[in-house]
């Protein structure tokens, strides 16, 4: 098998040149449906969770990066940092997780990215994001793809791009920033894709508003990474940044609508969960949950 680092390099040279295709080209590729190989990546930490919910999937997460290592310079992971991170992957395949995916995550949350920053700020970034990517997957010899970086513009953002030209075209600008830079080094693109606000007065637009937000998040993935794979987070408990600091789990219509919409537009989905965030801890499988028997359901397990 070819080394990483080769097959980086001729992405790169392969990337480039498929930007230098004509736009209306190069839009149909970006935008392209799913293929019909649905992936679902089990990246779910349930106490007693049964075995049969898809490829069981290695997220290595920030602080193994950091853990006992002194950062680069730059404030990347140093060797000793990268290394043990690798080594935190390799170890998932035994037990608790037992992974058996190709795919490891990268999820490292440190540096903040557009919309929270700008310019060069951004591009500093992603910079940063992209070597560690890079010295990450090429150490662990595995597909590899970066939590929720690219191209996360968040709910609020990615509606507002809807509406608002300027939006729009910040989030454009930021996100080729992330194209060149960062996409390269990453075999599948993993934005998160998680509920911020409940329903509650009935009338489905918190649903749509969150649907808008997905469709928005993949079709800019496609853009900036044509022919890469897009497997996106979900997660059956709403994420506390809308508010919703008890952790609830989404409404069975709300969590059918979210899995329909990764389904019938990307290539794969990660179901991420478990984590007691309340009291710490995890939090033990419910196999009769409505948000269990929904997934099964849509996605077939």
């Amino acid at each position: 098998m070819p080394q990483r680092s080769a097959l980086i390099k001729n992405a790169i040279l392969t990337f480039t040149v498929s930007l230098l295709m004509s736009v209306s080209t190069y839009t149909l590729a970006a935008l392209a449906p799913p293929t019909n190989n649905f992936r679902v990546f089990n990246a779910m930490l349930y106490k007693d969770m049964p075995a049969n919910l898809g490829e069981r999937t290695a997220v290595v997460y920030e602080q193994t990066f950091f853990t006992d290592s002194i950062a680069r310079d730059d404030g990347t992971p140093s060797d000793e940092g990268i290394r043990k991170a690798v080594q935190n992957g390799a170890n998932q395949a035994g037990p608790p997780i037992r992974a058996t995916g190709s795919l490891t995550v990268m999820d490292v949350e440190l540096w903040p990215v557009w919309p929270f920053v700008t310019g060069d700020a951004h591009k500093a970034s992603i910079k940063r994001y992209a070597s560690t990517l890079d010295r990450f997957g090429d150490a662990l010899g595995n597909e590899v793809c970066a939590y929720a970086i690219a191209p996360q513009a968040g709910i609020n953002h990615a509606n507002l791009a809807l509406k608002n030209p300027d939006i729009r075209q910040q989030w454009t600008e930021h996100s080729n920033i992330t194209r060149d830079m960062m996409v390269p080094h990453a075999d599948a693109l993993c934005p998160s894709l998680y509920a911020y606000y409940a329903d509650t007065d009935g009338s489905g637009n918190q649903i749509e508003y969150w649907k808008n937000f997905a469709i928005e998040t993949i079709k800019e993935a496609r853009r900036i990474a044509p022919g890469k794979p897009v497997y996106p987070f979900i997660w059956p408990q709403f994420h506390q940044g809308g508010g919703m600091s008890d952790y609830s789990y989404i409404p069975a219509q709300y969590w059918r609508v979210i899995v329909e919409t990764v389904r019938d537009n990307a290539d794969g989905v990660v179901l991420w969960g478990g984590q007691d965030l309340g009291k710490g801890g995890q939090l033990k499988w419910n196999e009769e949950a409505e948000w269990v028997a929904i997934t099964r359901d849509v996605l077939d397990l």
